[in-house]
This record gives C-alpha cells, structure tokens and sequence, in this order.
C-alpha cells in the first residue's frame, strides 16, 4: 500500500491530470449553463465570473493524496482526521475518489488497529451490488443499500462521508457535492453506540485493488 502525496512524477502524470481534470468538467458544466443567462439577464458576466473564479478553488497539491491498495482486506493505511490526536473530533467530513472493481471499505474510529471498535463502510460489495455501514468489521448491517455498480475499475468515482456524534449520524454519500440530496445511506444511533472518529483507514479484497484520491481540507 502506498501513500504518494503526488511528488512522484509517475504519480502526477498518471492520476493528477485525470482528477483535476474531472474537477474542473464540473465547473465548466456550471460555466456553460450560465450562457442562456446573457440573453435574459444583464448581469451574466458577473454570474459567469463567478463560475470561473471557481476553478481557482480546486485542491492544491499539498492538499491531494494518493494511495493504492492491494487486494487484500486489512486495514493498513490511516488518515489522521483529528490532527490534534485530542479524540474529540465530533463531527467532520471528507471527500475522496475511489476507483475499484468492488469492495471499497473505509473504517472510522479512534484508534489505527485493525480489529478494533469503528464504524466500517462497504461500497460496492457483494460484487459491486450493494453497499452497506456496520458497527465492526464483518458486522451486523445497520445500513443496507443496493448500489449496482456503484464503483467502477476503470474510473474514478466521487465520494463523501459525513458524521456528527452530538447529532448521532454518520452519512456515506456520492457525487463531488456534500448534500443531503445525495446521501447513499445513513445510520442513526444511541449515544451509548456513539463513537469518535479520528482515524479513517481504508482497503480493498474480494477479488479488487483500488486507487484512492483524498481531498484534505485545511493543508
């Protein structure tokens, strides 16, 4: 497993463009949407500026990392979410990319072992059919979704995870943009089951490798 923060020449070559490039298909969906806007509205360049200086807003490299992972389910990458390693970190979010032909699982808790008490999110198991959030590994499902073909082997797919353990939620969602609207499922708890996420750890199996991309807020 590896963790290239994009300074390998291989890296930028291979995964940069294909990112940033999909970053920036979006700002410009939302750039040619606004040229009906200059036949109705007088204000459309300010409208349409708005949309470009947007683009100036993609992850910078610091904040863009890349991982691989083998196809083999173990925990062993971790992201410290909590950087003040306090274990207080009630709510967060973050947006990453997965590209896999299935199994993508992601564990969230307070500590880097494997076995260990977190939250852990499957997309796209059982074959790429069905993603699902559960309380320990190989767990009971508190969530269950049918996702077919949710990841994909040949493309980078777009994916959030959002959690407050005052509001006791932990959402899992897709596409770039972080909503309500595209939630894939969410799981709602006690505060006796609340658990504080400082570490995400992430692996793939069953068959699949992945490549991640993590967009880290605040580097």
């Amino acid at each position: 497993m590896s963790d290239k923060q994009f300074n390998n020449n291989d890296c930028i070559n291979d995964v940069l463009p294909t990112v940033l490039l999909q970053e920036i298909l979006q700002y410009f969906d939302l750039f040619y949407s606004d040229k009906v806007l200059k036949f109705v509205c007088p204000f459309w360049r300010t409208l349409t500026r708005k949309r470009i200086q947007k683009i100036t807003h993609l992850p910078t490299l610091k904040s863009i990392h890349y991982y691989s992972t083998r196809d083999y389910y173990t925990y062993q990458h971790w992201m410290q979410v909590d950087k003040t390693g306090s274990n207080t970190s009630e709510k967060g979010k973050i947006r990453f990319m997965a590209k896999a032909q299935n199994d993508v699982h992601l564990c969230l808790g307070c500590n880097k072992k494997h076995q260990d008490r977190h939250w852990e999110i499957v997309i796209g198991g059982w074959g790429n059919t069905m993603s699902v959030i559960r309380s320990e590994n190989q767990g009971n499902h508190h969530a269950a979704v049918g996702t077919h073909k949710i990841v994909n082997n040949d493309e980078f797919r777009d994916f959030w995870i959002k959690w407050d353990t005052k509001e006791n939620y932990l959402q899992v969602g897709k596409t770039a943009d972080i909503n309500d609207k595209n939630i894939v499922m969410k799981v709602s708890y006690s505060v006796a089951n609340s658990l504080k996420i400082v570490y995400i750890g992430i692996c793939t199996g069953w068959g699949s490798s992945g490549e991640w991309v993590f967009f880290r807020e605040g580097e």
